[in-house]
């Protein structure tokens, strides 16, 4: 009987439960667009957060490391517990207060999944602690986008001389540009060849509607790249 109880108490994860942290995501203003498939930029990174409710806090973490063979805790370097899984593959860190950090999913799916499979292992280690999953948001999306624009490159430092109040831009320091919208959290860090790399961005829509607004922008500031012209010409002579 004992062995029954915990092999219902240690359900893998609830689904109805997933299904309701998705649903209420895509019910709210910041779901993600239904153009959002046809969109040129590429997410490699989404930073979630999620809630742990347990019904002793706080956690154990000392305890909690001893269980779990795939983590490290070190409580005089950092006061989280960091967990790696495999499947789906990303990093979350657990604090004392129930608070998880999720990073290296590729979707907001991928952020519920991870959290309800850290919650089954918490229920499998301590079955005679009861947990249950709160809040599951979205804090920072992180893409890119390449442009491909073949024999052009951006002309940062005309761009910077027409936006410059939205810009920060040291060609000796750093040559990525970036471009900060007074109307928008999201951060572009653009480079000459055509590359933009997207962060701040909380949903796809923010994302996707800052990078629309710049890419029209950018297409005023495009000039032939001469070194690629060449190597062109010369390829050209040599096959002729």
């Amino acid at each position: 009987m004992r062995r029954r109880r915990r092999t219902t108490h240690d359900t893998p994860m609830t689904y109805d439960s997933i299904t309701s942290d998705i649903d209420a995501y895509n019910a709210s203003s910041d779901g993600p667009a239904d153009t959002a498939e046809h969109s040129p930029v590429m997410v490699h990174n989404v930073v979630g957060t999620a809630k742990v409710l347990c019904s002793s806090l706080p956690f154990d973490l000392q305890l909690i490391h001893s269980i779990l063979p795939n983590s490290t805790f070190k409580k005089k370097k950092f006061a989280a517990i960091t967990i790696r899984l495999f499947d789906p593959h990303c990093t979350v860190l657990l604090f004392a207060s129930g608070k998880m950090v999720l990073t290296g999913c590729r979707d907001f799916l991928l952020c519920v999944l991870a959290t309800h499979k850290v919650i089954a292992i918490l229920r499998r280690a301590i079955p005679c602690v009861d947990f249950e999953c709160s809040i599951i948001q979205i804090q920072n999306i992180v893409g890119h986008v390449d442009m491909d624009l073949d024999l052009h490159n951006i002309d940062l430092e005309l761009f910077y001389k027409h936006y410059n109040i939205e810009c920060t831009f040291q060609r000796s320091m750093f040559p990525g540009l970036v471009y900060r919208a007074q109307n928008s959290n999201v951060v572009m860090l653009i480079f000459g060849s055509g590359r933009v790399v997207i962060t701040g961005g909380k949903c796809l829509q923010s994302i996707n509607a800052a990078w629309q607004t710049l890419r029209a922008k950018l297409q005023a500031f495009l000039q032939p790249a001469l070194r690629k012209t060449e190597s062109v010409k010369k390829k050209r002579t040599a096959t002729a």
